[in-house]
Parts: structure tokens; C-alpha cells; sequence
């Protein structure tokens, strides 16, 4: 994946990728309830995770997207900013996405000059489970 580039699915293609899942496939999978995306997640085993959501998350459907077993965390994360579902509460660790403090323990930096960048920049927060995440890049 290229730097700067926005990784997340549009809701269009995954509301056209509603199909069987096979077992043993790397990808992302969203989980829907009413047309509306409840959960993100990643798998490395296609159906087998899906079914054991079954339990615990109201959903109707789900959709799919096979992706590279590298690309999972920053998919999952970039998928969960951009589509904010009620059921994630935390971003895997990847290396595009990072709260304040996760940049300033990345790049070695003090609080203070982290929102220093960050407000030279004119950077806003992807929000999502209840927190504030930057793209990483953009403040080194």
C-alpha cells in the first residue's frame, strides 16, 4: 500500500459483496444489520470466524473482502474509522493509525509536541471506539 492512500472499502462495495465465505481465506469481513455495518473484523479463516459472532452481535448478513494476511491491520483499522461500527471497541495494532500517545512513543516525542504538529498541520481525528486516531505520516 502506498503512503497517503485511503485504504477503506467505500460502504457501496461492501454492500455488493455479500456472498458464501469460504473456509481458509485471509480477509476483512463486515458484519450488517438493517444495510447498517455493526462490526469489522479480520480473519485468516474466512467463514469460521464470522460464525462465532454469532452469539454476542446482532447482524442479518455479512460481506467480505479477501486481502494479504500483511495487509489485515491497517484494512481492519482503516475499515472501523471510516464506517464507525457500534460493535468494534479498538483498532488492531497497525502502523498508518495511532492515538497522541501511541505517535509520541512511535516517534519519540514529548505530548506537547505532538499537538504542536498536530495543530501546525491542520490535522483532524479519525474517530473511533471512543478515541482519537492520526494517520501516523502525517506527523513525522
Amino acid at each position: 500500500m502506498s503512503e497517503g492512500q485511503n485504504v477503506a472499502t467505500p460502504r457501496h462495495v461492501i454492500m455488493t459483496c455479500r456472498q458464501a465465505l469460504p473456509e481458509q481465506i485471509a480477509g476483512i469481513y463486515f458484519l450488517i444489520h438493517a444495510d447498517r455495518i455493526v462490526y469489522v473484523g479480520q480473519t485468516r479463516n474466512g467463514i469460521r470466524r464470522v460464525f462465532q459472532h454469532m452469539f454476542g452481535k446482532t447482524f442479518d448478513s455479512y460481506a467480505f473482502i479477501p486481502a494479504a494476511e500483511e495487509e489485515l491491520d491497517e484494512l481492519e483499522a482503516a475499515n472501523i474509522l471510516q464506517h464507525a461500527p457500534e460493535y468494534n471497541r479498538q483498532l488492531p495494532t497497525n502502523g498508518r493509525y495511532k492515538t497522541k500517545k501511541g505517535i509520541g512513543e512511535e516517534l519519540g516525542l514529548a505530548g506537547r509536541e505532538v499537538n504542536r504538529r498536530i495543530k501546525q498541520r491542520g490535522l483532524l481525528p479519525h474517530c473511533a471506539c471512543g478515541k482519537e486516531f492520526y494517520v501516523l505520516e502525517h506527523i513525522r
